[in-house]
Parts: structure tokens; C-alpha cells; sequence
């Protein structure tokens, strides 16, 4: 019984795992996209992203991308830059 439990447990772990590298790159993309190309901010959020890893990546949801969506929904698209 201990084998199971151990494979579901790893199946788990690695279906997490694999979650949070989608998120990370997610945000990694959308930062190289959608950040301005004006000033330092891309390439700040951009090593923040790739050098803390998964806290980088949930600072700039929080931070950035919920703002801008909140944005997008109250005044329209952005235009592109």
C-alpha cells in the first residue's frame, strides 16, 4: 500500500511543480510582452522575474498584471506601444 501512496504523492508533487513553472513563464512572457518599452521597467521586472523564480513571477501578478487587467477592464484596451 506504501506504493501507491508514494506514487500518488510524486504524481502530485510533480503535476505542482510543473503548475508553477507554467505560472512562471506565464508571467515571464507577458512581462517581455506587455511591459513598456519605455524606461527600465521590462528589463527591471524582467530580472526580478528570472532571478527570484517563482516569487518574482507572483510579485509582478500582484503587482502589475492585476493592475493592468483591472485597467483594461475600466478603460478599454491599451493601445500598443
Amino acid at each position: 500500500m506504501a506504493g501507491i501512496a508514494e506514487t500518488s504523492l510524486t504524481a502530485l508533487a510533480a503535476t505542482f511543480a510543473l503548475t508553477l513553472v507554467g505560472f512562471w513563464i506565464w508571467m515571464l512572457v507577458d512581462c517581455l510582452n506587455k511591459e513598456s518599452r519605455e524606461g527600465q521597467d521590462r528589463l527591471i521586472w524582467t530580472l526580478v522575474i528570472v532571478f527570484t523564480k517563482i516569487l518574482g513571477a507572483a510579485l509582478y501578478y500582484f503587482l502589475r498584471y492585476r493592475r493592468r487587467a483591472n485597467l483594461v477592464d475600466h478603460n478599454g484596451p491599451t493601445p500598443a506601444v
